[in-house]
């Protein structure tokens, strides 16, 4: 039996083209692996065209995609009207209706009074409402929903519900590849190392 010795370094102990290494492999495994958060992402896709009644037909997510997008189409529901033909506060009313309404919670907030141990008590309200990350959970419910929010706020004539849709679709892929980019980024990278307290052989692998 032979047995060899070899050195390992911290990042930090590395030589600049050692910590070269290191992120380019780290980088390259990373890829193999996918981006972290990308079932998060489309969990909430899928929720929100099933709260919409949105029939997604295609869509395409990431770097390693041949192209980024979302296609979807309305035929399938049974909407009373066609999404170029409503805007302005038309268009907001029917927003408020049909689909707001379902993704409002009463406002979350403590009283005065504590139980047993000392803690607050946290009740809903019945008059204030607000929307919380409404499908999932998670924040990326809100990338999807962000501009239906701004168009209530500031309904205009120009804005249909097709150039709604667009936009909230738009938005998700921007904040989906935004994310998936950081994922990969060199600072990324780094935390990640010294949050593991990783160490790492000369040729940049892992030990």
């Amino acid at each position: 039996m032979e047995t060899r010795t070899y050195n390992v370094y911290t990042f930090q102990e590395a030589s600049d083209k050692l910590k070269e290494k290191i992120l380019e492999k780290y980088r390259q495994s990373k890829y193999e692996h996918g981006f972290v958060y990308a079932s998060e992402y489309i969990d909430s896709l899928n929720a929100f065209v099933k709260s919409t009644g949105i029939q997604l037909r295609d869509y395409c997510l990431g770097s390693g995609a041949s192209y980024t997008g979302i296609q979807w189409s309305y035929e399938s529901y049974n909407w009373d009207f066609d999404v170029d033909s409503i805007s302005g506060l038309k268009l907001r009313t029917w927003l408020l209706n049909n689909w707001v309404c379902n993704w409002e919670k009463g406002k979350y907030y403590h009283s005065n009074s504590t139980n047993s141990k000392g803690l607050y008590r946290w009740r809903r309200s019945k008059i204030q409402k607000t929307i919380e990350c409404p499908f999932t959970g998670c924040c990326y419910d809100h990338d999807l929903i962000q501009p239906i929010l701004d168009f209530i706020k500031k309904p205009n004539n120009h804005t249909t519900l097709r150039c709604i849709i667009d936009e909230c679709f738009d938005n998700f892929i921007t904040a989906y590849n935004e994310d998936e980019e950081c994922q990969y980024s060199d600072d990324a990278i780094i935390e990640t190392i010294y949050m593991n307290e990783y160490m790492f052989k000369e040729n940049g692998e892992i030990d």
